[in-house]
């Protein structure tokens, strides 16, 4: 019987193409993207008020969908927005909580102390009010380790700023953006894909022009679901797409 092939680890590389959109529909866009960065600020908010209150954040939450809605334009957008965020806020505070590893391997703590904070760090319970039992014995964390261990927190997280979610990109599924290659050469072969975007007006939807270039044509993968729309430093608008190049990067190796 033959063996059942790996799967190939996930490799993801985007390029962001350029766009001579027109005015009109540039000003679409950019309405767009800041009501989204607008609405990533308030969801940034709830999701912190979340963490220090129950100690996770939690893409699902979703108890107020009329607010959200009205700033970002759709609720499906917010979806995408809020899993956006999370993804932000967890990435950040997955990085303090190897600060607080650290912080913790340099004290002079008791060794038995230290392996509790471990655990605690492990399971991110840092601003957790549940009961969190130590593995092999199943005794309960003192208070008093609970309190230290939030103290060590937020001293390591506020030698940092907190994701800077006011210039955010916006990342949208299918169901806001959707990629087409063009049927025939249009613009003497520059468009090398058209992109279907929602807009802040129900029900009306743009088509804009993406300005292909030999370097992402050449890029070995497929282009995957979903687009990502920011600004460069020069603040103009720039369309992310995002190729997986796992089977490629694989047979590379091999």
């Amino acid at each position: 019987m033959p063996k059942a092939k790996p799967d190939h680890p996930p490799v993801h590389r985007t390029d962001l193409l350029p766009s001579n959109l027109t005015a009109g529909k540039e000003s679409a866009v950019r309405e767009m993207l800041a009501a989204y960065r607008a609405g990533a600020v308030m969801l940034g908010r709830e999701q912190w008020r979340l963490f220090f209150e129950t100690g996770r954040f939690d893409r699902n939450f979703d108890r107020d969908k009329k607010t959200y809605a009205a700033v970002i334009g759709a609720a499906n957008r917010v979806q995408m927005c809020r899993y956006q965020v999370t993804g932000a806020l967890q990435s950040w505070v997955s990085n303090r909580s190897n600060e607080f590893r650290d912080a913790v391997q340099r004290s002079s703590l008791p060794p038995e102390t230290k392996h509790m904070l471990h655990v605690v760090n492990r399971a991110k319970a840092w601003f957790r009010r549940d009961y969190l039992l130590m593995p092999g014995t199943g005794e309960a964390v003192p208070d008093d380790v609970r309190r230290l261990a939030r103290s060590i927190m937020r001293h390591v997280m506020r030698k940092h700023r907190r994701p800077n979610l006011s210039r955010i990109s916006m990342r949208l599924d299918h169901r806001a953006g959707t990629l087409s290659r063009p049927a025939k050469a249009d613009q003497n072969g520059r468009v090398g894909w058209w992109l279907r975007l929602s807009t802040m007006r129900k029900g009306c939807r743009i088509d804009v022009p993406l300005l292909t270039y030999e370097h992402h044509e050449k890029r070995p993968g497929r282009v995957i679901d979903g687009i990502q729309v920011n600004l460069d430093r020069d603040g103009r608008l720039t369309f992310g797409l995002v190729k997986d190049m796992s089977e490629a990067c694989a047979k590379s190796r091999e």
